[in-house]
């Protein structure tokens, strides 16, 4: 007997309607990779699949109906028991952070040199900071912020002298602010002052002054860019996540399909114009990053299932989770780079243009099904050189 996890108690109930509002810091998520949470409470224990568990993760979300103020939303993922990658399109996985407890560690940004990877850590007390340590090495980890705020989704600056991120040190609802990335921080600054909520923030690889961010109003995400010369915003379109591509010239977004039902991953220009959906099927598309030749395209996406035996032995169990995905820019030739079958997602490449970062809570899913894990770290691994070694054709939309 073959049984689908679907979401259809009270947590799972819960976690969709969050997602599909869109306001969230990196889950845009629906039901489709969200399980039951009755399974963990004396439910249909023989559902779950053998060698996997759930895991909390604490997602920043925009509350439309409180001031957007930015709050934690706590929710249930998936997660194997073990940390293995069985991929035979990545090599050299590696574990950057190892992490105990309750700490959450998520979104690494490598630096435009390649020396130093940016991410944010949800710490003991429920804060969350931005941390920085050696890309090679994971050593030498330097909090860069601090104080019992909530500071997340950082980028780097176009020089790498900077961290932007998003904070609510001052507000309820979090805006855009910049620190000195090295040398003791200091240098704080403040960029937007707006009533909504602003996250998400990527500044364009190239000089050109441009910032692009998510801003949240009444539950709906926009992306902004934001000039440095002017100080002036201009909104683009209806979605979030989105990133400047490596010349500067366009932006790499995701938006909500109302008729599909999942997220999906568009282009445009940088002033909004043409946009391009690059990835339709029954499945959601997030968090997308650009491959440093502006060619490919890293992002997480639940369109792969794990079919697996079930706890108990009374059956198969299959589920869809985030794994790390790569296509061309016109959408075609996609391949899955991570396996594991727990939840993987906001991928992003180093500059040589084989190593990516990832987050993934494999590996802290408990053995004991009543109870739930706690963790999340900073994964590295390297695509092999025949998944970029495609000859591309002519651009043709991903079905």
């Amino acid at each position: 007997m073959s049984s689908i996890l679907r979401a259809t108690a009270a947590t799972g109930v819960v976690v969709a309607s969050l997602f599909l509002a869109g306001c969230s810091e990196s889950d845009n998520r629906t039901s489709r990779s969200n399980p039951r949470a009755s399974e963990l409470k004396g439910g249909d224990n023989g559902s779950v699949p053998e060698g996997y568990g759930f895991v909390e993760r604490h997602i920043a979300t925009i509350d439309s109906k409180d001031s957007n103020a930015v709050k934690l939303q706590r929710v249930l993922t998936i997660a194997t028991v073990d940390a293995i990658e069985n991929s035979t399109n990545v090599k050299a996985v590696t574990r950057m952070t190892d992490y105990k407890g309750a700490y959450e560690a998520d979104l690494p940004r490598t630096s435009p040199d390649g020396h130093t990877v940016l991410y944010q850590l949800r710490e003991e007390y429920g804060n969350i900071n931005l941390w920085t340590m050696s890309a090679e090495t994971g050593t030498n980890k330097i909090r860069n912020t601090e104080g019992d705020y909530l500071n997340f989704s950082g980028a780097w600056s176009t020089k790498g002298d900077k961290i932007i991120f998003s904070s609510n040190r001052t507000d309820a609802n979090p805006h855009l602010w910049e620190i000195k990335a090295f040398g003791g921080g200091g240098g704080l600054r403040r960029i937007t002052d707006s009533r909504e909520g602003d996250m998400c923030v990527h500044e364009a690889p190239v000089a050109t002054d441009t910032l692009c961010f998510t801003r949240c109003a009444i539950g709906v995400p926009t992306i902004w860019t934001y000039d440095r010369k002017t100080y002036l915003s201009t909104q683009l379109r209806v979605g979030r996540e989105a990133q400047i591509s490596p010349d500067g010239t366009k932006i790499v977004y995701s938006t909500f399909d109302q008729q599909e039902g999942h997220w999906n991953i568009w282009t445009m220009n940088l002033d909004g114009s043409q946009p391009t959906q690059l990835t339709s099927n029954d499945a959601d598309s997030i968090t997308p990053s650009w491959h440093p030749s502006g060619k490919w395209i890293i992002f997480a996406s639940n369109k792969g299932s794990v079919t697996t035996k079930t706890r108990g032995g009374k059956g198969e169990s299959q589920f869809h989770n985030f794994d790390i995905w790569m296509m061309h820019v016109n959408g075609e030739h996609v391949s899955q780079l991570t396996v594991n079958g727990s939840n993987d997602d906001n991928p992003s490449f180093a500059p040589d243009g084989k190593t990516f970062y990832f987050s993934s809570n494999r590996g802290h899913a408990l053995e004991e099904l009543g109870k739930v894990g706690t963790g999340r770290d900073i994964w590295r691994a390297q695509i092999t050189d025949d998944v970029v070694s495609i000859d591309i054709a002519q651009p043709k939309p991903a079905k």
